[in-house]
């Protein structure tokens, strides 16, 4: 992990940076080893963005024991977060099926609101991110953020999460209205290279109601393509196709609202 931001820099041209908790060493203070990353980061000028916690956690357990022990195995990772400098940390919120729904909710309220007020003393956010069940219901989500009701509190959208189960899939536009709202990341997750012919996901729709929401930040590229695809080639290739659609989505803008000409 101390080689990624030199990789990337150099090898990608990327100068931001999402990490991850699963990949800090399990034999140092995890405070210890993100001074070391933050100092490894700037000499390489790249920005340390988000810290994710890649391990879903029972923050809408209707069992309370269950809700407080996930919500005191975040905590730490909220100093963490602070001391990389990154803007917010990322959780994903585990839910057990459709039922009980309403509870399971005010369940996450308690246990997001309680993070929040933590990590507001340390100037950061708590992002909670669709990552399958309930989370991935964008009424849910929204419905769940708004009652927490803390500035620092939002959504990481991740554009390709939208299943909430085997047999159901959350409307990609209905998901994305109703959380881009909340957002303070997006991503997009790839499993092969991206082309206009074969999408995964129709870029060029997510991205644009991405845009017309008022949304200026990064999005971030999860790369989960095949092992015979070296990650180097993967990330190359996806961000030169989104660089592709952000140009022609900034020229149909263009085309729509063409500048009226000096007389």
């Amino acid at each position: 992990l101390l080689d990624l931001p030199h990789w990337i820099r150099e090898k990608l041209g990327f100068h931001a940076l999402e990490v991850s908790t699963e990949f800090f060493p399990k034999n140092e203070n995890p405070l210890v080893f993100a001074r070391r990353l933050l100092q490894t980061a700037k000499a390489q000028r790249v920005r340390l963005l988000i810290l994710t916690q890649t391990e879903e956690l029972d923050l809408a357990a209707l069992d309370e024991r269950r809700r407080l022990a996930a919500v005191k195995r975040l905590q730490p990772w909220i100093e963490v977060t602070h001391v990389l400098e990154c803007h917010s940390l990322r959780c994903r919120v585990k839910t057990r099926g459709n039922q009980d729904a309403g509870r399971q909710l005010r369940a996450a309220v308690k246990s997001l609101k309680s993070l929040a007020h933590t990590a507001a003393r340390f100037g950061i956010n708590i992002i909670v991110e669709n990552y399958g069940g309930l989370s991935s219901h964008g009424k849910w989500l929204q419905t769940l953020l708004r009652q927490v009701h803390e500035p620092n509190c939002g959504s990481s959208l991740n554009l390709c999460q939208f299943r909430i189960d085997d047999r159901h899939v959350y409307p990609l536009q209905n998901g994305i209205t109703e959380i881009i709202p909340f957002a303070k990341s997006v991503s997009i997750e790839f499993h092969r290279i991206p082309t206009d012919q074969n999408p995964e996901l129709d870029c060029y729709k997510a991205l644009g109601l991405v845009v017309q929401s008022g949304y200026r930040g990064y999005v971030g590229i999860v790369w989960k393509g095949p092992k015979e695809t070296p990650l180097e080639k993967g990330l190359i290739t996806t961000r030169r196709y989104l660089e592709k659609v952000r140009a022609a989505l900034a020229q149909q803008k263009k085309e729509r609202h063409p500048r009226s000409s000096k007389s």
